[in-house]
């Protein structure tokens, strides 16, 4: 059994969300939080026409070249609703943030409004969302006008600090810009992969990829679960993943995120596993597994809907205006409890049996599974005994 092989299949089993196919796990809640809400007041720059937005991306480059520009005025102006609005306004959580992490929040706000993925003018119907977590500070109802507010204390002494903060850290925030595309497209991976932002336990996650992109040089000084919250939660799902697929089209971010792009999405990725854990326990053991031809090109036909169509099916479907229908997988059952029988049999260290959504499927057949484990082991005694010259009665 090829060493490439085992770690594809295991890849797939162990690290592209299969749980959420078998335990049915919920996607994303729409639940608007102050914390992740983005305040734009009347001065500052406006994107333009919304529905524009495919366009704007097109002229994309980078964040440092988006097409939105902001003179100082402004830049300082946006940064300031930011920290009012975190400061102030949003939860105890927030308000306790360190204040090197807040302002690192604050700057991804900023080149994610820059770079068009939060737009107070996005209309959430063509988006598939119930909600903007982009507004208008006219729409907060807020009594006195957002520059009031800016000047008022404390507020005054918050957003002087946070830009007297910037200031004197200008080449770590050159570096934050460059790697903001990063940010941004590694967070559509673990949304994609997962089915969420981010939940306890995604923090490995985040930080193998971010260790693969080559990026660990860069302290940030804000968590994962900050920067993907706070941060930049508000980007709709559909505009996170347009940008995700234009950046990885465009290869204008790193080459890991790119290989990425086509992960199956949470909900639909065990199908995938199994189909590539049976071709490659077939290759070696076919007279096991013939008897599941039918059933295979079933689940193969089942797993091209998916491909075809990026977000058919999963959890999250909805967010794309896509069919959330959940795929049944009891019939595939006696395939995958076949495919775990051999690989206990002849590869019981294998990364890939400690898959839950693996054992999950395969324990509804747990006689198939040992039976399918004896024969792997009877035709692996054959095969070293014709090697060795001492059984040649089996062809």
């Amino acid at each position: 059994m090829a060493d490439a092989a085992i770690a594809i299949a295991a890849e797939l089993f162990l690290s592209l969300n299969g749980e959420h196919y078998v335990a049915n796990i919920a996607g994303e809640a729409e639940t608007e939080n102050a914390e992740y809400t983005v305040v734009v007041a009347d001065d500052i720059p406006d994107h333009g026409s919304a529905a524009n937005f495919i366009a704007e991306l097109g002229n994309l480059k980078s964040a440092e070249t988006a097409p939105i520009v902001f003179n100082v005025a402004q830049t300082k102006a946006f940064i300031g609703d930011q920290i009012i609005q975190l400061r102030v306004k949003a939860g105890k959580t927030v308000a306790e943030l360190p204040n090197e992490a807040l302002y690192e929040i604050v700057i991804l706000r900023w080149l994610a409004y820059k770079a068009h993925l939060i737009n107070d003018g996005h209309v959430v119907a063509d988006h598939h969302v119930r909600y903007n977590n982009c507004v208008a500070s006219r729409a907060t109802g807020d009594a006195a006008p957002q520059a009031a507010l800016r000047e008022a204390a404390p507020n005054s002494n918050m957003i002087n600090a946070c830009t007297g903060w910037m200031n004197g850290k200008k080449p770590f925030i050159g570096e934050l810009v460059k790697a903001f595309s990063d940010i941004v497209c590694t967070m559509a991976f673990v949304f994609r992969q997962k089915g969420h932002h981010y939940q306890n336990g995604y923090d490995e996650t985040y930080n193998r990829i971010w260790e693969k992109l080559g990026k660990s040089h860069l302290v940030l000084h804000s968590t994962w679960a900050q920067r993907v919250t706070f941060g930049l939660h508000a980007i709709m799902p559909d505009v996170l993943d347009t940008f995700w697929r234009f950046m990885s089209q465009g290869m204008l971010i790193s080459p890991p995120l790119q290989l990425r792009i086509d992960i199956p999405a949470a909900g639909t990725a065990a199908g995938f596993a199994l189909e590539v854990g049976w071709r490659d326990a077939r290759a070696v053991y076919s007279e096991i597994l013939d008897d599941h031809v039918t059933l295979f090109d079933e689940l193969v036909a089942q797993n091209n809907v998916c491909r075809r169509f990026r977000w058919r099916h999963g959890i999250n479907a909805t967010f794309y205006g896509e069919d959330p229908t959940r795929l049944k997988v009891q019939q595939f059952t006696p395939m995958a409890a076949t495919v775990v029988g051999i690989y206990k049999a002849i590869a019981a260290d294998a990364s890939l049996l400690a898959s839950p959504s693996l054992a999950r499927e395969a324990s509804g057949s747990p006689l198939q599974m040992a039976i399918a484990g004896m024969a792997a082991k009877a035709l692996q005694t054959h095969f070293i005994n014709v090697l060795q010259g001492k059984d040649a009665g089996r062809t």
